[in-house]
C-alpha cells in the first residue's frame, strides 16, 4: 500500500475485517484473495507483468486440475513456477517497467470506450477485447517475450516445433 508522501508501506493487520476497516471499507474478499507485501514499485510491477502474462498461463496449464466446468483452482501455482524478483536482473527491471505501461495503454483504452468503462457490461467480455487490442502493441509483444523466457515458455502466437524422432537412430 501506498502511503504518505508516496512511500510503500508493508501492513500488518489481523484478517479480512481489519484490512477493510482501515484501509478499504468497500473491499470485497472471499476465500481465494491471495496477497503479498511487496518491498517496492518495481517489484510489484514485476509481478503484474508475469501474472497478467500469456506466458504465465502456459506455464500453470499443465498443472491446473479440470473440473465439470473446466479448468479451476489456480490459487497458488503462479507463485510456484514465477522467479523471485532480482532488482539487480535487467529483465526483471523490464517486466515492471513494461507492465507499468501496459497498464496507461489500457487505462487509457477503457476511458475512451464507453464499453469497456461500463461496469454492467460482462467483464469477461469487457476482458477479451482488452486483450486483444493489447497484444497487437509492441509493449505487450516485448513483455510476452521476457515473461516467457524467464517461465521458460512459449510467446503468445509463437508455434512450438514438432521434434522428428528419427526411428532408425533413437
Amino acid at each position: 500500500m501506498v502511503g504518505p508522501h508516496g512511500r510503500l508501506k508493508a501492513l500488518r493487520f489481523r484478517g479480512q475485517r481489519e484490512l477493510r476497516k482501515r484501509h478499504a471499507p468497500d473491499l470485497v474478499i472471499d476465500q481465494t484473495l491471495y496477497w503479498k507485501v511487496i518491498a517496492s514499485a518495481d517489484e510489484a510491477w514485476f509481478f503484474a507483468g508475469m501474472l497478467n502474462s500469456h506466458a504465465m498461463t502456459d506455464a500453470i496449464t499443465p498443472f491446473n486440475p479440470k473440473g465439470a466446468f473446466g479448468e479451476r483452482h489456480i490459487h497458488a501455482l503462479p507463485y510456484r513456477l514465477m522467479p523471485a524478483f532480482d532488482a539487480s536482473n535487467e529483465d526483471h527491471l523490464r517486466i515492471g517497467l513494461l507492465a507499468r505501461e501496459a497498464s496507461g495503454i489500457v487505462g487509457t483504452m477503457v476511458a475512451a470506450d464507453a464499453y469497456l468503462n461500463d461496469p454492467t457490461r460482462p467483464l469477461h467480455i469487457r476482458r477479451g477485447r482488452v486483450r486483444e487490442a493489447l497484444v497487437e502493441t509492441e509493449v505487450a509483444q516485448e513483455l510476452e517475450q521476457l515473461c516467457a523466457a524467464a517461465l521458460g515458455t512459449t510467446v503468445l502466437g509463437e508455434e512450438t516445433e514438432e521434434l522428428e524422432v528419427d526411428q532408425d537412430n533413437a
